[in-house]
C-alpha cells in the first residue's frame, strides 16, 4: 500500500477524514476540502508549528462547508 493510503483515511462513507500526514501543504490542504467530508481531523505535526498555515486551514474548510475540523 502507497505510503499516502497508510496516512489518511475516509471513515464513514467519507463523512469523516482522518490525516496522520507529517507534512501538510496548502494544496494538500485544499485537496482534502474538495472532498467535502462533515469532519476532518489532522495531527497537528503536519503542521509543523504553522500557526498561519493551520489557521488558513480552517478558513479552507469551512468555507468549504465542512462542519467541523480537528487538530490534535
Amino acid at each position: 500500500m502507497p505510503p499516502s493510503q497508510l496516512t489518511r483515511f475516509s471513515i464513514a462513507d467519507g463523512r469523516l477524514l482522518l490525516c496522520l500526514l507529517d507534512k501538510l501543504s496548502r494544496d494538500l490542504i485544499l485537496a482534502r476540502a474538495g472532498r467535502r467530508p462533515s469532519r476532518i481531523e489532522i495531527v497537528d505535526r503536519g503542521f509543523h508549528d504553522n500557526d498561519q498555515l493551520k489557521a488558513n486551514a480552517a478558513k479552507i474548510f469551512a468555507k468549504a462547508g465542512i462542519e467541523k475540523f480537528k487538530t490534535g
